[in-house]
């Protein structure tokens, strides 16, 4: 994923969309151009990115089971305590 912030400051525009996307298709990546100060397109831009791991894993090109991936799922033990005042399971 390729993420274009302050999409809001367009006068202070450095690269135009169209070479970002040019870079993101060329690269394989997805793109798209964010505000953190206005919120525009922040969320979609972690939903697309869930969405295109979670598409690898079911069409079977990313297996969660090897390092190589690079995808990597560690299960953190919760200290006893802490369990006892969590809500989820």
């Amino acid at each position: 994923m390729l993420i274009g912030n302050k999409v809001d400051l367009a006068a202070n525009r450095e690269v135009s969309y169209e070479e970002a996307k040019q870079f993101a298709d060329d690269n394989g990546l997805i793109f798209i151009e964010t505000s953190a100060k206005t919120g525009e397109n922040t969320e979609t831009a972690f939903l697309k990115t869930a969405s295109h791991i979670c598409d690898h894993i079911d069409d079977g090109s990313l297996d969660v089971n090897t390092a190589d991936t690079g995808v990597q799922y560690n299960r953190v033990s919760m200290p006893a305590t802490t369990k006892k005042e969590s809500k989820c399971c």
